[in-house]
Parts: structure tokens; sequence; C-alpha cells
């Protein structure tokens, strides 16, 4: 079983990637691509690797960057209204990582914050300058937990598996909720509190089919699919109650 698991690794590498002589170590995707289509529901990515090298392994995936508004509500006369907001540019619209050992042990908070390694690490830009930096760090904090209740943030580190003393591979879930785009993979060898070699590969995120025609058609003709959504709406309403007044 070993020898096959292997030999299925090697057929996903590409050859020059993994008998390149300065690669410390060498990765690929078994899929390079996501589809979404009509009743998508997520998908999972393997990402396969080769390190010629001791050290541990950390793996980043980011989706495309966005400005992403952060409101807060107060208690208004009991009403509870949005008062106060923040603007954050270049948040990613998705990120996930997977480490080989423990989070603790995989390297020094200045490496890890200078690689995105971990959700604590990450730091949003607001948009309006001079903010004040307890202030920020509050809403984003908020940020990342609407992020990860959304399931576009992680919770925890996904795990890196060894199928042998050199390959390893983990697998990462794209949930239903991700947006198109091009999402960027960062694999990194770590050992002795520094980076030894890192690699970078993409994967694209898109809609395709019937969903594809349809977001193209909502955005090309707005107006009419907004009507027609209204039209399809009433006629389901209609039948069904014609449907109960038949019945009853």
């Amino acid at each position: 079983m070993r020898i096959l698991l292997i030999i299925a690794v090697l057929i996903v590498l590409p050859l020059s990637a993994v008998r390149a002589a300065d690669d410390v170590i060498a990765v690929d995707l078994a899929v390079d691509h996501v589809d979404i289509t009509t009743g998508f529901t997520g998908s999972y990515l393997s990402l396969f690797g080769v390190q010629d090298e001791p050290g541990d392994i950390a793996i980043t995936i980011k989706g495309p960057a966005r400005e992403m508004v952060v409101r807060r509500k107060e208690n208004v006369f009991g009403i509870w209204m949005n008062r106060t907001n923040m603007v954050f540019e270049s948040v990613p619209a998705f990120y996930d990582y997977a480490l080989s050992t423990d989070e603790a042990k995989i390297g020094p908070d200045a490496l890890r914050r200078e690689y995105t390694i971990g959700v604590e690490t990450l730091k949003f830009r607001p948009r309006d300058e001079g903010e004040d930096a307890a202030l920020v760090q509050e809403f984003q904090n908020a940020l990342i937990r609407n992020e990860q209740a959304q399931g576009l943030f992680p919770t925890e580190p996904e795990p890196i598996t060894y199928i042998d003393d050199k390959f390893f591979r983990t697998t990462i879930y794209i949930p239903s909720n991700v947006p198109t785009g091009l999402y960027t993979i960062e694999t990194y060898l770590i050992r002795g509190g520094r980076v030894v070699d890192m690699r970078e590969t993409e994967v694209k995120v898109a809609q395709v089919g019937k969903s594809a025609a349809i977001n193209s058609f909502s955005k090309s003709w707005s107006f009419i699919y907004g009507l027609m959504c209204v039209a399809f709406a009433m006629g389901v309403g209609w039948f069904s109650n014609a449907l109960r007044r038949k019945l009853s």
C-alpha cells in the first residue's frame, strides 16, 4: 500500500519539479481548479509534496483580496442600531492553513507573522489612516470572528500527513460560499527558526455551466433579471394558493 501511495504522488507531481536539483521541496495540486456549478456544496482541495531535507511544513491558502466593512451595533433608546463601522482594505476572501507539527513548534512568532502562518498573524489595514490602534484591533477581531462563522477563516490548522519520510499531503476544504477568483497557495519548509525553501502555486475558483450563465445574465441584464425573479415568485405564490384552494 505504501508503494502504491508513493507512485500516486509521483504521478501527480511533475517529474521536472521532483528532479530539479535546486529544489528542496516540490508541490503540486491533484486538481488546479474548483468548478462552481448549480447545487455546489463545497469541494476538497488536495496538495501533495516532496521534501529533500528535514524540517517542518507550513501551507497557507488565500483567496482574492477585497474591501470589507465591519459594523458595530449599539443600543440607542432600546433599539440596536449600526452606529460605528470600519472599512478594511485587501482582506483575503478566504484563508486557511495547514501544519505538519504543533502551531507552537512551527517557528518563532516573528516568522509566523512575516509569512502570515495562522489566523492570529493576519493584519488588515483600515482605509482611514489615523484610527486608534485598540479600536482597529477590536474591529479586526470582529471581522475574523465573522469570517470564521461563515467558514471562510479557520478556527484551527489543517493537518499535514506524511505518506513516507519525504512525501506529504494535506486536504483543504473549500466551502460553497467562497467567491470566485484566483487563490494563492504557499508552501514553506521551516528549519531552525527560518524558512529554508518556499513554493507558490495557484488554484482557480470559477463558476461553470448553468451557474455561470445565470450569474453572467444577472450582471449584464440586472433589471430584466430582477423582473424575472419577481414574476417567478408571484407565479409560484399564485400556483400554491390555487392548489391549496383546489384541495381544500
